[in-house]
C-alpha cells in the first residue's frame, strides 16, 4: 500500500512541476521553469525542457536535451528533426523526409517539406511534394495554389495555371490565384484575361495594394492612361507615400503629353523614394519631351550616376538630346556607350550610324554600323531594316563612284 502511495505522490509531483512549468513560462520566467523542469528529469520533463529551450533561441541545448529521450514518439522524432534544420545539419532534413514516407498522411509533415524546398529554390522537388499534397486533399484550395507557385517558379507555365485554376474552381475566393493567373496572361498580353483575373481579386479584396498595382500595370500597358490614372490615385487614397502610383501617374500623364502634371507627379516620386534612379530617368524623359533639355540632361546623367550600370537608355537620350543641341560629336559618344552598354539594344546602333554618317566625311565608318545592324538585327524593326538596306546601298553606290573600288 504505501509502494502505491509513494508511486502516486511522484506521478502527482511530476504532472505538478511541468504545470508549474508552463505557468512560469507563460509569465515569462523561463528560468524558474527551466531549474524546476531539470530537478524533475523525466522524459516529459526533458521534452519540455527542449521545447522551452527551442523557444528561447537555445537550438543547440535543445538538441542535446531532446536526444537524451530514449522514447521512439513520432513527435520527438520530428522535434529532434526539425532542430537539426534549424541548425543546419542535413541530417534533419533527410529525417523528416523519411518519416514523411513512413506517415504519408501526415499533411502537415508534407506540407512542412514543400515549403523548405521552395524557401530554398528547390522548385521542382517543391512542386513534387505540393502534388502529393493535392492528391490527398483535392478539395485544398491552397495546396493547388502553393503547386501552381513551385510550377511558375521552375517555368512550368501551363502545369502552373492549371493549378491556379483548379484552386478557384475549389474556392471561389482564392484571391492569390487569380492575382497570379493575371500576371501570367498579363506577359502574355491578353489584356482581357488579365483584366478578369485581377477584377475578381479586387471584388474579395479591395484594398490590396499588390492588387491594385496589377492593375494599374495592366491598364497603363495596353494605353488605357485614363483608367489607369483613376486605380493609382485609389491606391494614394490607401497609402499617400506610394512612389509607385505616384510614378504610375507620372508616366500616364507623361502619355497624355500632359506634361506639367506628369513632371508634378514624377517630382513627387523622386522625393517619395530617394532619388530611385529609375524614376528619375522618367523625370528625364518628361523634360526631354517638354524640350527643356537642360533639366532632361541633368536627371539623365543622376540617373546614370546612382545606376553606374545598365543605364544605355540614358545614353541614348542624352545623344538624342545632343542631336537636338547641333552636338552630332557628343551624340556620336553617347550612342557607342549606350550600344557598348546593351549591344542589344538596337535603336543605339541605330543612330549611331545616323549621326556618324552625317558627321563624318569617311562614309566607311557609317557604313560599317549600318551593315552590323543589319547582320544583327535585320528582324527586329521593320522599318528601319528598310531604311538600312537602302542606306547601305546609297553608300556602296557613292563610294563606288569616289574611289572606284568596290567597298
Amino acid at each position: 500500500m504505501k509502494k502505491i502511495l509513494i508511486i502516486l505522490l511522484l506521478i502527482a509531483s511530476h504532472g505538478y512541476a511541468q504545470t508549474k512549468a508552463k505557468e512560469l513560462i507563460l509569465l515569462g520566467h523561463y528560468q524558474e521553469a527551466i531549474s524546476l523542469l531539470e530537478q524533475e528529469n523525466t522524459t516529459d520533463s526533458k521534452r519540455e525542457l527542449a521545447n522551452i529551450y527551442s523557444k528561447i533561441g537555445k537550438s543547440k541545448k535543445a538538441l542535446a536535451t531532446l536526444k537524451t529521450i530514449s522514447t521512439k514518439m513520432l513527435l520527438d522524432s520530428l522535434t529532434l528533426a526539425r532542430l537539426q534544420v534549424k541548425l543546419g545539419n542535413a541530417k534533419g532534413i533527410i529525417s523528416l523526409e523519411e518519416l514523411y514516407q513512413k506517415h504519408p498522411d501526415n499533411l502537415l509533415l508534407g506540407l512542412e517539406l514543400a515549403h523548405y524546398y521552395y524557401k530554398k529554390d528547390a522548385f521542382l522537388k517543391a512542386s513534387s511534394y505540393y502534388k502529393k499534397l493535392t492528391s490527398k486533399d483535392s478539395t485544398n484550395s491552397y495546396f493547388q495554389y502553393r503547386l501552381g507557385r513551385s510550377l511558375e517558379k521552375n517555368r512550368s507555365y501551363i502545369p502552373a495555371v492549371k493549378a491556379y485554376r483548379k484552386a478557384i474552381v475549389i474556392d471561389n475566393e482564392a484571391h492569390q490565384s487569380m492575382y497570379h493567373l493575371s500576371n501570367h496572361y498579363m506577359i502574355l498580353k491578353e489584356k482581357d484575361s488579365a483584366l478578369y483575373f485581377i477584377n475578381n481579386a479586387l471584388i474579395i479584396k479591395p484594398k490590396n495594394i499588390s492588387y491594385l498595382q496589377r492593375k494599374v500595370l495592366i491598364l497603363y500597358k495596353n494605353a488605357l492612361f485614363n483608367q489607369s490614372i483613376s486605380e493609382a490615385k485609389k491606391i494614394i487614397a490607401l497609402d499617400k507615400q506610394n512612389a509607385f502610383a505616384y510614378n504610375s501617374l507620372g508616366l500616364a500623364f507623361y502619355n497624355k503629353k500632359e506634361l506639367d502634371s506628369a513632371i508634378s507627379y514624377q517630382i513627387k516620386t523622386i522625393i517619395l523614394s530617394r532619388s530611385n534612379a529609375e524614376y528619375t530617368k522618367n523625370l528625364a524623359l518628361i523634360f526631354e519631351a517638354k524640350k527643356d533639355y537642360k533639366r532632361a540632361k541633368t536627371f539623365y546623367k543622376a540617373s546614370i550616376q546612382a545606376l553606374e550600370q545598365d543605364v544605355y537608355s540614358q545614353l541614348y537620350h542624352l545623344g538624342l538630346i545632343a542631336l537636338q543641341e547641333k552636338k552630332t560629336k557628343k551624340a556620336i559618344a553617347y550612342f557607342t556607350r549606350a550600344y557598348n552598354n546593351n549591344k542589344h539594344f538596337y535603336g543605339s546602333l541605330y543612330m549611331l550610324a545616323l549621326s556618324e554618317e552625317s558627321y563624318y566625311k569617311d562614309k566607311t565608318i557609317a557604313l560599317k554600323h549600318f551593315e552590323e545592324y543589319l547582320e544583327k538585327f535585320e528582324k527586329s524593326d521593320v522599318e528601319k531594316t528598310a531604311f538600312v538596306k537602302a542606306k547601305i546601298k546609297s553608300l556602296k553606290e557613292t563610294l563606288f563612284f569616289e574611289t572606284g573600288k568596290k567597298p
